[in-house]
């Protein structure tokens, strides 16, 4: 298994939802329903970007609660990281658009979710 996916799918890390300076909470959440997120986890050698495919089935989040300005976001969603299936699972709160995440390796045991 890779360096990085072990270190990120060992417990909970420090998250980031990633949105540039010009982005608003507006633009938050027409990307999520789009179905996509960018998160970054800021405690890895030079920190870890992703775009994560949002599920929408596992995923929680309300538009209306993210423009207000105060919400939780539960997002989920399945990606490759160097070559490696992962899941994230990631847990946000607004305004601040920081939270706890990890990747769960598929077809492993969900020991951390």
């Amino acid at each position: 298994m890779d360096d990085l996916v072990r270190k990120l799918s060992a417990g909970k890390h420090p998250v980031l939802i990633q949105m540039a300076e010009s982005e608003s909470l507006s633009d938050l959440a027409y990307d999520l329903a789009k179905g996509y997120c960018h998160i970054s986890f800021p405690d890895t050698q030079g920190g870890t970007e992703l775009k994560i495919p949002v599920d929408a089935g596992a995923s929680e989040f309300s538009r209306e609660r993210i423009l207000e300005g105060h919400a939780s976001i539960h997002l989920e969603g399945d990606l490759s990281l160097n070559f490696e299936k992962v899941r994230f699972i990631g847990d946000f709160s607004v305004p601040g658009l920081t939270g706890e995440g990890c990747l769960q390796v598929i077809g492993a045991p969900a020991e951390n979710a």
